[in-house]
């Protein structure tokens, strides 16, 4: 995979857009053809990207418990940089 197979949302183009949820509806209209991942920092932004259909929720700087929660949620994920997070965290 390519940086031009997917779109990649980092925290300052949600910022721009006026958040997760913005950001990942705005990326789906420019191009549906293309898988959206964003990157999430709380709970909060995991509700909205997931709500408004970003294909995967990348969950950044979460401790174990607020981990546990956004999977709890069902959330699609991947872990960027978990370094040190065993499995038995999760």
């Amino acid at each position: 995979m390519g940086l031009y197979d997917a779109i990649l949302i980092k925290e300052n183009h949600a910022a721009i857009a006026g958040g997760v949820g913005e950001a990942v509806r705005r990326a789906r209209e420019a191009r549906p053809d293309l898988p959206v991942e964003v990157e999430c920092r709380d709970l909060e932004e995991v509700r909205e990207g997931a709500e408004a259909g970003a294909d995967r929720l990348l969950l950044d700087n979460m401790g174990p418990a607020e981990l546990r929660k956004a999977v709890t949620r069902r959330a699609r994920f991947q872990r960027p940089g978990a370094r040190g997070l065993r499995r038995d965290h999760a």
